[in-house]
């Protein structure tokens, strides 16, 4: 069993009153915490930026965007696995690939995980996630709506270094980017040593 779950969706996604939405098994469980990576919308970054980016970016930079606009939020979902008691926590989101991508990468990160082994991790997210991607695909008609649809729904090893990159050059890499964000460093240290067990 898990010692904390943390759901990373917005408030109201996937809770008891939201129109369309199945409530989560834990929501009234002490272990469950809910701790949005951003408000409603697409990784938390302005529309007309992220229109930009969708027409001329790639995954990588909506990753980017998005970890330069939602910053105390990430380090947010990150003191929550620290602070967690002894045991498994669950990290999670709809998908388990984009929020859930972003904040364990920078667990791995500050475990000191080889950079390539933390994209080859989120790569794998096609495997688990093809079924269901493939029947969202099959629903949707529009060829343009199944192009970007498409586009979203990959997981390349190249979208999780492309963010890992920007985080070394615009902040020093992920514990400068987690302490300009409100993660003091016993919480760096002491993530460090849950992931890792050593002190």
């Amino acid at each position: 069993m898990a010692s904390r779950i943390i759901d990373l969706r917005f408030l109201g996604e996937g809770q008891p009153d939201a129109p369309h939405a199945a409530p989560h098994p834990f929501v009234n469980e002490e272990i469950y915490r809910c701790i949005p990576l951003f408000d409603p919308g697409v990784l938390g970054i302005e529309p007309q930026l992220l229109a930009e980016l969708r027409a001329t970016g790639t995954t990588g930079e909506i990753y980017c965007a998005s970890a330069d606009h939602n910053g105390p939020r990430i380090a947010a979902a990150v003191a929550a696995i620290v602070s967690a008691p002894s045991g498994p926590v669950g990290v999670h989101c709809a998908e388990g690939k984009d929020r859930t991508g972003i904040v364990i990468a920078l667990a791995l990160a500050i475990a000191g995980v080889d950079r390539h082994q933390i994209a080859e991790d989120y790569a794998a997210s096609a495997g688990h996630l093809a079924s269901r991607f493939s029947a969202a695909l099959s629903a949707e008609a529009d060829p343009d709506a199944r192009k970007m649809m498409r586009r979203g729904q990959a997981t390349e090893p190249a979208t999780m270094l492309t963010l890992l990159d920007h985080l070394e050059s615009r902040y020093a890499g992920a514990a400068s980017y987690l302490r300009s964000n409100g993660v003091d460093e016993h919480q760096l240290v002491a993530l460090h040593s849950r992931l890792t067990g050593v002190s």
